[in-house]
């Protein structure tokens, strides 16, 4: 797929005929990426998250590359746009660890997923001003019965003990990059990323294909925002889990 890339960047006359254009965009719109059960990768979220947008919230299947979506830095809660998918599989079905806190919030997320957690004790605050660090982060799977999760609440970050953690099945696998690695999600503080916890080497990574994906708009709009991360890339996520801890 990314040789048709190369061609348009290196082509040593800068231009191309538009019968080799359309064939490139044919291949590439009839082109199927592997599905998340055949590649071992990591899902993410299901089709019923959703986010908070400029005009209010939408599903996983609602939104596409360049919409802006909340989120937050250790201080500031803010809109970015989506930069690219890890994954969009809006009719496969999987196995979510589905989340329930105190008050009710739910998130559906794989095992592998990267989830913000704070130990709480007895005593914990139940607002916070900052939100936790990268370090922060554990696979969902990690996640026990009265850990602490951030939420965002009436334009506050608020703590929320987890009650529940359920194995549910539920339709689509969509797991969208933002500038930031961080997303909000059902109103809940998470991490774009999964597999394994070194967040800033995923954040260079994933920057990098959102650049090569940005070509993709020469074949079109179906196929730029249906595109996920290239082949190979689950095979650079299961090398990196080897070196990285």
């Amino acid at each position: 797929m990314w040789l048709f890339i190369t061609v348009l960047i290196f082509s040593s006359s800068g231009v191309l005929s538009f019968s080799l254009l359309d064939s490139a965009r044919h291949a590439l719109h009839d082109f199927k990426l592997p599905k998340f059960s055949e590649t071992e990768g990591h899902a993410c979220f299901s089709t019923d998250s959703w986010m908070t947008t400029p005009t209010g919230k939408k599903r996983m299947d609602q939104v596409a590359i360049g919409d802006l979506v909340l989120t937050g830095n250790l201080t500031a809660t803010y809109y970015t746009p989506i930069i690219s998918w890890m994954h969009r599989e809006p009719e496969n079905r999987y196995n979510f660890h589905t989340i329930m806190t105190e008050y009710g919030k739910m998130l559906a997320v794989s095992a592998k997923h990267l989830i913000y957690r704070n130990l709480c004790d007895e005593n914990y605050a139940e607002y916070v001003r900052y939100l936790p660090k990268g370090r922060n982060v554990v696979f969902a799977e990690e996640l026990k019965v009265g850990d602490c999760l951030v939420l965002l609440y009436k334009g506050k970050y608020r703590q929320q003990r987890v009650m529940r953690i359920s194995i549910t099945e539920r339709k689509g696998i969509f797991a969208p990059i933002t500038e930031n690695g961080r997303i909000i999600v059902n109103d809940i503080v998470a991490s774009v990323y999964s597999g394994i916890k070194h967040t800033r080497l995923q954040g260079q990574y994933y920057s990098t294909v959102a650049y090569i994906q940005s070509w993709l708009r020469l074949f079109g709009d179906s196929v730029f925002h249906t595109a996920a991360i290239p082949v190979g890339s689950s095979l650079a996520s299961d090398l990196l889990r080897l070196v990285v801890p």
